[in-house]
Parts: structure tokens; sequence; C-alpha cells
């Protein structure tokens, strides 16, 4: 797997906003090298070796850069932003 590139601010404050809402949606991300899409609700995030990672409530932990869309926006895979 490529090395972590840090995602912008805000996008970590709308994923704890989403989480906090439990909102639910379309999350497309980049694992392995292949596109995924799935439907789910986000419910937390977390910081572990200085990576961050989003969880939603079927136990799916997706690495933040790696997403391409979340809920209704790009994500920072799409959109190459970070802090």
């Amino acid at each position: 797997m490529e090395p972590y590139k840090p995602v912008a601010c805000d996008f970590v404050d709308q994923i704890e906003i989403a989480a906090l809402k439990k909102k639910h949606g379309l999350i497309r991300f980049m694992e392995a090298g292949h596109e995924h899409e799935i439907s789910d609700r986000i419910v937390s995030w977390k910081t572990e070796n200085k990576e961050e990672f989003l969880i939603t409530r079927q136990g799916r932990i997706i690495r933040l850069d790696q997403i391409l869309w979340l809920i209704d926006q790009p994500g920072p895979a799409k959109t190459g932003k970070s802090c």
C-alpha cells in the first residue's frame, strides 16, 4: 500500500459530524488497487500509526486518504486536498 497522505482538516471535521449524526450513504474508496463502493453508516474514525481511518456500522475500516466519495461529496483520493 502507498504511504499515507494526510487529508484536509475540514474533511476530518465532516467525518466527525457525520458520525455524530449517524449519516448513512454511499462510500467509494480504493483498496488493494481496486475501487469499492458500499452503502453504510459512519460510526466513528480513528488514528493509528499516524494514519486516519473511517469506521462504518458494518465494521469496515477505510483509510481516509483512499476515499473517493463520501455520502454527498468527493473524498481526498479524488480531490488531493491535504491539511
